[in-house]
């Protein structure tokens, strides 16, 4: 079978258009900043309390409405660090965010956790929820823990759209 040397360029014309108008290209998620929440926790399974930790977390454009966050947290009352990440939605007024992490709290004690929470997209306060799941091989079973209360941003909120600053913060690390 004889191929025809302009069929062929034709051809393959129509492919490299055809996949390039796909636009097929990978977008990266787009730094925006970092954000540190107080959550003051009024609530908890035992009842009311006032305990406190911080959420600092690096907050990336996806596009469109949707975001991811990465980093982690601390307790003013317990050791270790929780690290994990999630994701977050803009509905109307609110970012809401689902954040999973993992602990280990220093003393053998595991701990999961699965976060949520809700703050205006100004101002960034709001609320947020959590409930944990902590284990001890020293001691028997699992420790179910809740907790509820409000989250106030430390410092100024990011922008929630890529600027041309945001990849300068990051690279100058922040």
């Amino acid at each position: 079978m004889k191929v025809n040397g302009r069929a062929l360029v034709s051809v393959l014309a129509m492919v490299i258009t055809f996949v390039l108008g796909m636009g097929l290209q990978a977008n990266a998620a787009q730094y925006l900043g970092q954000v540190t929440w107080a959550w003051h926790k009024t609530q908890d399974e035992l009842g009311p309390t006032n305990k406190f930790e911080t959420y600092t977390m690096g907050l990336f454009f996806l596009g469109g409405s949707y975001y991811e966050l990465v980093g982690g947290s601390t307790e003013t009352d317990a050791t270790g660090t929780q690290y994990g990440g999630g994701t977050a939605m803009l509905v109307g007024n609110n970012l809401i965010m689902t954040i999973t992490g993992t602990k280990d709290r220093g003393d053998g004690t595991q701990e999961t956790v699965i976060f949520k929470g809700q703050v205006d997209k100004t101002t960034f306060n709001g609320t947020g929820w959590a409930i944990k799941k902590r284990f001890n091989a020293s001691l028997p079973g699992f420790i179910d823990k809740y907790a509820a209360g409000t989250l106030s941003i430390l410092g100024s909120p990011p922008p929630l759209r890529p600027t041309a600053a945001a990849p300068l913060v990051l690279l100058m690390g922040d």
